[in-house]
């Protein structure tokens, strides 16, 4: 028998509703732990590889090996000092993850620009500073913020690339991405949008005064 709040056979008092049953209520010390022990990822190497990799020892290291090699590349002697968007990466010259005692070891790391540092582990390290071209005015740009599905420059140039690249997406759903015809005018030729399309009848003018003159010849 149910002896709970729910009765068998009949809907639940939140179904069709956004609501969990938590509003306004606070999860128990126990259910916290239980559910981030659910959220945790599998890989726990992982994690702890993020977690050495951001803490400050490992800053204070990186600096360290840069100060060592006086910011110049130890394969190409690229110099950031002569170039300040130069992109300087420190190595470890026996592995992270093999000599652990040596991760912090300023004699085990030395300093490579982006592009030798990628030879040697052959990574493209472009990832998060990668670099476009713009398609409209051919301008060489670097996405802000993460923004790194940007295909123009700029609003100005983001206009006139989707002038020429339609939006395949359309529907009652999409209705900001949905973009009129363009035709010319059977009165004067002129070219217009036409705002008063429908589905058994198109526009064919491009004032009410064209249509007046091609129906009425006023």
């Amino acid at each position: 028998m149910n002896s709970g709040q729910f009765k068998k056979g009949e809907p639940s008092w939140n179904k069709g509703t956004h609501l969990s049953g938590m509003l306004g209520k606070h999860h128990r010390l126990e259910s916290k732990s239980k559910i981030g022990e659910a959220n945790k990822k599998d890989n726990p190497k992982t994690n702890l590889n993020i977690l050495i990799r951001k803490s400050p020892q490992f800053k204070e290291w990186r600096l360290s090996v840069f100060d060592k090699d006086n910011y110049v590349c130890q394969e190409c002697g690229a110099d950031q000092k002569l170039n300040r968007n130069l992109r300087l990466h420190p190595h470890h010259i026996k592995a992270f993850a093999v000599y652990p005692a040596l991760r912090f070891k300023v004699d085990n790391g030395k300093t490579l620009c982006e592009s030798c540092h990628g030879k040697v582990h052959d990574i493209d390290f472009n990832g998060f500073h990668r670099k476009y071209t713009c398609p409209i005015c051919g301008k060489i740009f670097e996405p802000q913020n993460g923004q790194y599905s940007r295909k123009t420059c700029s609003k100005e140039c983001g206009y006139e690339y989707r002038k020429l690249h339609g939006n395949t997406k359309k529907g009652k759903h999409y209705p900001h991405l949905q973009r009129a015809r363009i035709g010319n005018c059977l009165v004067c030729g002129k070219e217009y949008r036409a705002t008063a399309d429908f589905k058994t009848r198109k526009q064919k003018y491009c004032s009410h005064a064209c249509y007046l003159k091609a129906r009425w010849g006023l």
